[in-house]
């Protein structure tokens, strides 16, 4: 017998505790209005995910998509029993254990919303082979290290790894905290041309500012 319906009749969390033990798989459409989600079970356990038919195979990807999953307010959804064996086995972890992590970073993501910074804010990563002594950073840091050590936004990393992007804002936010990672600033430069035809005038110019500045 088939369980079905949508998030904003009843959320993902009550979807989850309502598969019991049972096995199967969980299909969910129109998540933010585009993905599409497949989630296999058995014994309140998760040992496979796809999002728009790609394989999930590591933690942090599933965590931070359950993420999206649990902060969706409508999303079409069915659930069909299937036997074991026939499910993908990717995967070990306990249903119980992703929900509650999802429910502490929505938590946090609504105590800092007002801290963080724009998802196209582009970050660098000070350090990258030294831990920060929290397990979900930690693993968060591998993987984000290649793209935030030439600088990269939460946006590009979501995309890139496969990562819900709120929650990449907040570990960016959380690196900043303990000064492990910093923002790119955009600044000016003066080229070669202009210090060869311009030199002097550039100077003249900054010494009148700080001229004018002492004088005030």
């Amino acid at each position: 017998m088939a369980i079905f319906g949508n998030f904003n009749e009843i959320p993902f969390s009550e979807v989850i505790t309502l598969l019991g033990q049972r096995s199967g798989r969980l299909e969910v459409w129109k998540i933010r209005g585009r993905h599409s989600y497949e989630l296999h079970v058995h014994a309140a356990v998760l040992t496979g995910m796809l999002q728009d038919g790609r394989p999930l195979t590591h933690p942090l990807q599933v965590r931070h998509h359950f993420l999206d999953l649990a902060t969706a307010q409508n999303g079409a959804f069915e659930f069909n029993r299937s036997e074991p064996e026939r499910l993908r086995q990717d995967l070990n972890l306990q249903l119980s254990g992703l929900l509650l992590s999802a429910t502490t970073v929505m938590d946090e993501i609504d105590h800092y919303r007002a801290h963080l910074d724009s998802p196209d804010t582009r970050y660098r990563l000070l350090h990258p082979h030294e831990g920060v002594g929290v397990a979900a950073l930690d693993d968060f840091v591998r993987h984000a290290a290649p793209l935030l050590g030439r600088g990269a936004s939460a946006r590009e990393i979501a995309q890139t790894l496969q990562l819900s992007l709120e929650q990449v804002q907040l570990n960016l936010y959380k690196l900043r905290t303990l000064g492990r990672a910093v923002p790119l600033r955009a600044h000016t430069s003066v080229s070669a041309d202009e210090l060869r035809t311009g030199g002097a005038g550039l100077i003249r110019r900054l010494l009148k500012a700080l001229l004018s500045g002492r004088q005030a």
